[in-house]
């Protein structure tokens, strides 16, 4: 692989994390929301494959979404949620079902529990559906939902086998894409009353933005200075 192709492609892994830095950074304070990591090749790793390997496979494109937990913050609303253990609520929207570690949900004009975003909870038969005021309802840590002492169901709460493969929904949400799922029965707690912060690290998206900038600008050199390099040379070419 030439150099001039090596800083294209390097140039062009830079672009593509700081998106990734963007988004993280523009969620610091999105509840549940996870951030995304970047684990395209380094530069170094380009030159070691150089030989004989083609653009695309030089340079991995996929990113991984850091599952770790956020701190939690209690707020008294019952159907503020977090589920612990590794799981996810499921969510029911136009474009299909989505999943959430985290999530805050009102009772809309028919009774259903849903997210600002429109999005509805899952019970294991459907939709939660409740007709009262959203502070009769209760869930308790195995995510059994009650309107005093009537039952309304069991919330529908599922495992990944790796949850860093999620495609991201916006807003802290997930698809599960070709992810692996089992339900999550007797793995995993529900908290209700409580939200679950952002894990995004400021201070640590700032400094990889400053690092992945400079990158950029000493690729965007080596670029300048390599066709600088080759148009002295074909003007010393046609000198002779």
């Amino acid at each position: 692989m030439k150099t001039f192709e090596i800083a294209a492609i390097a140039m062009q892994a830079d672009q593509a994390r700081l998106t990734t830095i963007g988004q993280n950074l523009a969620n610091v304070t999105t509840p549940g929301y996870k951030r995304v990591l970047d684990v395209r090749g380094a530069f170094a790793d380009l030159v070691a494959h150089e030989q004989g390997e083609a653009l695309s496979q030089s340079l991995p494109s996929a990113a991984a979404v850091d599952m770790s937990p956020g701190a939690l913050r209690q707020t008294g609303q019952p159907l503020d949620l977090v589920v612990e253990g590794g799981g996810f609520l499921e969510l029911r929207t136009p474009q299909g079902l989505v999943y959430a570690r985290s999530a805050s949900f009102q009772l809309d004009a028919q009774g259903h529990a849903v997210t600002a975003a429109g999005a509805k909870l899952q019970l294991t038969t459907g939709d939660l559906k409740h007709t009262g005021s959203a502070t009769e309802l209760r869930v308790d840590p195995q995510g059994n939902v009650m309107a005093g002492s009537e039952s309304l169901g069991r919330l529908r709460t599922v495992r990944f086998d790796d949850p860093r493969v999620l495609k991201s929904a916006g807003s802290g949400v997930y698809f599960a894409g070709n992810a692996s799922m089992t339900e999550a029965t007797g793995t995993t707690g529900v908290r209700a009353g409580y939200t679950e912060a952002s894990n995004v690290q400021s201070t640590h998206e700032m400094v990889k933005l400053l690092e992945t900038s400079r990158h950029f600008e000493a690729m965007q050199k080596v670029f300048q200075g390599y066709d600088e390099l080759l148009e002295k040379s074909i003007r010393k070419f046609g000198e002779v």
